[in-house]
């Protein structure tokens, strides 16, 4: 019971993508010490960003393709390590996800060119 958002990575930094916790911007710069320890730990960190409890980094072959920032609980208590360990799965698995998707459409945008170019070269 806590507010979400998914920063993915946009160039120099990481944008909003969905969701938002009170406090956190719509784009966070990459040299942000928390993003950095994100990056370098390959692991959840505490407390890294102000208003978020949590960061939960989304990785693909060690590329910090974006994290989700978790606002605190609204009944004030910590994250169990329980708690944090499957929010870390779960986030990774998130980032997998996005990673294929993105795969997918690159592919698909490779597709319409290649059917572009062919298309140009018969006439």
């Amino acid at each position: 019971d806590a507010e979400v958002a998914i920063y993915l990575a946009a160039n120099d930094a990481y944008r909003l993508s969905g969701g938002g916790v009170d406090g956190l911007p719509r784009r966070i710069d990459q040299d942000v010490p928390a993003v950095v320890a994100l990056r370098a730990d390959r692991a959840l960190q505490r407390n890294g960003l102000g208003a978020a409890a949590l960061l939960l980094p989304m990785l693909q072959r060690g590329d910090l393709l974006g994290f989700i920032a978790l606002g605190p609980k609204r009944d004030g208590t910590n994250y169990r390590p329980d708690e944090e360990k499957l929010l870390s799965d779960t986030a990774q698995a998130v980032g997998l996800d996005l990673h294929a998707l993105r795969i997918d459409e690159l592919e698909r945008e490779n597709r319409r060119l290649l059917a572009k170019a062919a298309l140009s070269a018969a006439h």
